[in-house]
Protein backbone atom coordinates (compact mmCIF):
# COMPACT_ATOMS: atom_id res chain seq x y z
CA UNK A 1 0.00 0.00 0.00
CA UNK A 2 2.98 2.35 0.79
CA UNK A 3 3.99 2.63 -3.04
CA UNK A 4 0.99 3.72 -3.52
CA UNK A 5 0.26 6.33 -1.34
CA UNK A 6 3.76 7.74 -2.24
CA UNK A 7 2.04 8.41 -5.96
CA UNK A 8 -0.92 10.64 -4.50
CA UNK A 9 -0.41 14.10 -5.42
CA UNK A 10 -2.52 17.63 -5.21
CA UNK A 11 -5.02 17.96 -7.73
CA UNK A 12 -5.63 13.80 -7.96
CA UNK A 13 -9.50 12.59 -7.83
CA UNK A 14 -9.78 10.22 -4.87
CA UNK A 15 -12.59 7.93 -3.55
CA UNK A 16 -13.81 8.02 0.04
CA UNK A 17 -16.03 4.76 1.40
CA UNK A 18 -17.62 5.29 4.43
CA UNK A 19 -19.07 2.20 6.79
CA UNK A 20 -17.66 -1.51 7.39
CA UNK A 21 -15.61 -2.22 4.53
CA UNK A 22 -16.42 -5.55 4.59
CA UNK A 23 -19.91 -6.14 5.96
CA UNK A 24 -21.96 -2.83 4.55
CA UNK A 25 -24.73 -3.53 2.09
CA UNK A 26 -25.11 -0.44 0.34
CA UNK A 27 -21.90 1.66 1.75
CA UNK A 28 -21.75 5.36 0.79
CA UNK A 29 -19.36 6.00 -2.05
CA UNK A 30 -17.79 10.12 -2.31
CA UNK A 31 -15.42 11.29 -5.45
CA UNK A 32 -13.20 14.07 -3.76
CA UNK A 33 -9.60 15.60 -4.64
CA UNK A 34 -6.36 15.75 -2.34
CA UNK A 35 -5.83 19.71 -2.15
CA UNK A 36 -2.75 19.24 0.45
CA UNK A 37 -0.01 16.63 1.02
CA UNK A 38 1.49 16.71 4.40
CA UNK A 39 4.06 14.94 6.18
CA UNK A 40 1.74 12.90 7.64
CA UNK A 41 -1.74 13.57 6.27
CA UNK A 42 -3.50 13.80 2.82
CA UNK A 43 -6.24 16.76 2.90
CA UNK A 44 -9.30 15.74 0.72
CA UNK A 45 -11.85 18.02 -0.65
CA UNK A 46 -15.32 16.90 -1.34
CA UNK A 47 -18.53 19.15 -1.09
CA UNK A 48 -16.79 22.23 0.22
CA UNK A 49 -15.92 20.02 3.46
CA UNK A 50 -11.98 18.96 3.77
CA UNK A 51 -10.80 15.83 5.69
CA UNK A 52 -7.49 14.24 6.90
CA UNK A 53 -6.34 10.85 5.81
CA UNK A 54 -3.47 9.23 7.62
CA UNK A 55 -0.88 8.92 4.73
CA UNK A 56 0.59 5.36 6.06
CA UNK A 57 -2.98 3.82 6.58
CA UNK A 58 -5.48 6.07 4.08
CA UNK A 59 -7.90 6.02 6.99
CA UNK A 60 -9.62 9.50 8.36
CA UNK A 61 -8.15 10.90 10.67
CA UNK A 62 -10.78 11.38 13.49
CA UNK A 63 -11.86 11.79 17.12
CA UNK A 64 -14.78 9.37 16.88
CA UNK A 65 -13.43 6.16 15.20
CA UNK A 66 -12.81 4.96 11.96
CA UNK A 67 -15.71 5.40 9.07
CA UNK A 68 -14.06 6.71 6.05
CA UNK A 69 -11.25 5.22 3.93
CA UNK A 70 -9.39 6.56 0.92
CA UNK A 71 -9.16 5.11 -2.39
CA UNK A 72 -7.12 5.89 -5.36
CA UNK A 73 -10.21 3.96 -7.29
CA UNK A 74 -13.20 2.67 -7.78
CA UNK A 75 -11.37 -1.27 -8.83
CA UNK A 76 -9.50 -0.89 -5.35
CA UNK A 77 -13.14 -0.49 -4.08
CA UNK A 78 -14.36 -3.47 -6.19
CA UNK A 79 -11.24 -5.24 -5.36
CA UNK A 80 -11.86 -4.95 -1.51
CA UNK A 81 -15.51 -5.77 -1.81
CA UNK A 82 -14.23 -9.32 -3.89
CA UNK A 83 -11.96 -10.27 -1.23
CA UNK A 84 -14.58 -9.94 1.61
CA UNK A 85 -16.93 -12.11 -0.45
CA UNK A 86 -14.23 -14.78 -1.32
CA UNK A 87 -13.10 -15.04 2.29
CA UNK A 88 -16.91 -15.05 3.57
CA UNK A 89 -17.18 -18.19 1.20
CA UNK A 90 -13.70 -19.93 2.47
CA UNK A 91 -14.87 -19.58 5.49
CA UNK A 92 -18.53 -21.15 4.88
CA UNK A 93 -16.96 -23.67 3.00
CA UNK A 94 -14.08 -24.30 5.59
CA UNK A 95 -16.42 -24.72 8.80
CA UNK A 96 -15.81 -27.80 10.74
CA UNK A 97 -18.11 -29.60 8.49
CA UNK A 98 -15.84 -29.29 5.50
CA UNK A 99 -16.82 -32.27 2.94
CA UNK A 100 -14.33 -31.86 0.38
CA UNK A 101 -12.39 -34.20 -0.48
CA UNK A 102 -8.66 -34.96 0.95
CA UNK A 103 -6.86 -34.78 -2.37
CA UNK A 104 -9.06 -31.14 -3.11
CA UNK A 105 -7.91 -29.72 -0.11
CA UNK A 106 -3.88 -30.59 -0.67
CA UNK A 107 -4.35 -28.89 -3.38
CA UNK A 108 -6.32 -26.03 -2.06
CA UNK A 109 -3.26 -26.08 0.69
CA UNK A 110 -0.65 -26.05 -1.82
CA UNK A 111 -2.61 -22.48 -3.76
CA UNK A 112 -2.59 -21.34 -0.29
CA UNK A 113 1.33 -22.26 0.52
CA UNK A 114 2.51 -21.08 -2.78
CA UNK A 115 0.85 -17.62 -2.08
CA UNK A 116 2.35 -16.82 0.99
CA UNK A 117 5.90 -17.94 -0.67
CA UNK A 118 5.04 -14.93 -3.51
CA UNK A 119 4.19 -12.41 -0.31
Amino acid sequence: MKKETERLRVGQAVYMREGDFFRAKNPRLQEGVIVTVGRKYYTVESYGRKRQFNKDTLLEETKYGCGVRLFTSTQDISDLDETGELVRRLQKEFDYNCKLPLDKLRRIMAVIEEGEEDA
